[in-house]
């Protein structure tokens, strides 16, 4: 960090001093806030707005035990462990400084996702997919000595037309998940977000959506739909990403990711079967 930023921090580190957990007080995780409330703010040295919105997060540490020394992994997270997400191709990149986290949304199903789980639930699973992400950046700064960040591409080919994706992206859940996780509690943590191969019914609405955020949206998550491999051979190592898409890799065909079990079935069999699941999960 620069001169100047670490002044910022010390400042930032002084004004909550009795709050921060030990494990979370890093430089970087402070700088995060710093650089977000900039750029929300469009002003430079915002510590009052970075302390806010830190104070805001760590209120939400305490009351969904992030700060334990164990949180669910991917792994043992229900979305993930009943594949309900897409699990996602994620790899360290040293030369980049960043993970990079390549998904397939082709096999997610909305209606399964809502059928069977609480949307309260949805929300704390999420928060500890992004607590791993943040305790493996942390690990990786604390080594390097450098920020480093998560570079996500989302691919959305032949998702098919949902009437309840469509009424997630139009009816301000997009907008709620996006500014809750990106702005309000994980601020530069994933970021670009990439958006790929987006039909039309989901890149019309996204604009929409993008009316309505802070004013760096269309930096943290951009729509780069079919032209999208110019972009990311510009800002992934070449040695990363697969001949078969441009890059330099052989021995890798495409980015292998863990789809999507569940679609929402037709039969009473399958129902009773996600319901038992939904259950499980649960009692988590």
């Amino acid at each position: 960090l620069e001169s100047g930023k670490l002044e910022l921090v010390a400042e930032l580190r002084a004004r909550l001093a009795s709050s921060l957990p030990a494990r979370y007080d890093t430089e970087f995780n402070l700088a995060r806030w710093l650089t977000s409330a900039d750029k929300v703010s469009r002003s430079k040295g915002n510590v009052d707005l970075a302390e806010k919105n830190l104070r805001h997060h760590l209120k939400f540490r305490q009351a969904l035990n992030l700060n334990d020394e164990q949180v669910p992994t991917w792994d043992e997270n229900p979305i993930y462990k009943h594949q309900l997400l897409p699990k996602g191709h994620f790899e360290w990149i040293a030369s980049g400084h960043c993970f990079l986290w390549w998904v397939d949304y082709s096999t997610l199903d909305m209606s399964a996702l809502l059928y069977t789980q609480k949307s309260t639930d949805v929300l704390i699973y999420h928060f500890w997919k992004y607590e791993q992400m943040l305790r493996m950046v942390n690990e990786r700064e604390a080594a390097t000595g450098q920020q480093c960040t998560v570079y996500a591409v989302i691919d959305l080919r032949q998702w098919p037309f949902n009437p309840l994706t469509l009424l997630f992206v139009n009816d301000g859940q997009m907008s709620y998940y996006a500014n809750l996780f990106h702005y309000e509690h994980y601020p530069d943590l994933v970021q670009p977000i990439n958006l790929i191969n987006a039909p039309t019914w989901i890149s019309l609405p996204y604009r929409l959506v993008k009316s309505t955020m802070p004013k760096d949206f269309g930096d943290r998550f951009r729509v780069l739909n079919h032209n999208y491999m110019a972009t990311l051979l510009e800002e992934l190592p070449l040695e990363v990403v697969p001949e078969s898409m441009g890059g330099l890799n052989k021995e890798r065909q495409c980015f292998e990711t863990v789809p999507s079990k569940y679609p929402l079935p037709g039969s009473c069999e399958h129902r009773i079967e996600v319901k038992r699941l939904a259950d499980e999960a649960h009692h988590f």
